[in-house]
């Protein structure tokens, strides 16, 4: 690789790992606001509440939505994080192509398929009837592990073209 391909690289990883740290904060901060005031709301009903258009919601659907609302939003700052991680890794390696890389892509569908696994338990147990949040993680998780497959051949491919030269 040139000079030039390499300094590239460097400059994306950090500039990648400073949006992501961004973002990550971000979404915390507005995650413990909806959360909170999700469920604060949920413990000052008792009754059951009237919201347009015209349901009828139950202090039990609202906390349960809240917690849902909660893992979801877990699912996408533990994201940010390990992707941030990603980035970092990329910035101080200069290639994307290490085991660290495979492992971080492997342990994000990890964290992921648990979060989805958890929602899908919530949605069993509690009388929500969206699956959205079950689906989105899930469906990240299926994505990151097939990244992390290519990023495995891609090692692969690596490996064996510094050992021919």
């Amino acid at each position: 690789m040139t000079n030039s391909k390499i300094r590239r690289i460097h400059h994306q990883g950090k500039i990648g790992f400073a949006v992501v740290i961004v973002m990550a904060l971000a979404i915390a901060v507005f995650a413990g606001q909806v959360v909170m005031t999700e469920l604060k709301d949920a413990e000052m009903d008792e009754d059951v509440d009237y919201f347009p258009p015209f349901e009828w919601v139950t202090p039990e659907e609202k906390r349960a939505e809240a917690i849902s609302t909660g893992i979801q939003y877990m699912g996408v700052i533990a994201l940010l994080f390990l992707g941030s991680i990603l980035f970092k890794s990329i910035y101080h390696d200069r290639t994307p192509f290490t085991k660290m890389n495979v492992r971080l892509l492997a342990l994000i569908s990890l964290v992921e398929t648990v979060l989805g696994v958890a929602e899908l338990a919530l949605i069993l147990s509690s009388p929500l009837e969206e699956y959205t949040g079950f689906l989105l993680l899930i469906s990240v998780a299926i994505v990151a592990y097939s990244i992390s497959l290519i990023f495995k051949y891609g090692l692969t491919l690596q490996i064996e073209s510094d050992e021919t030269l």
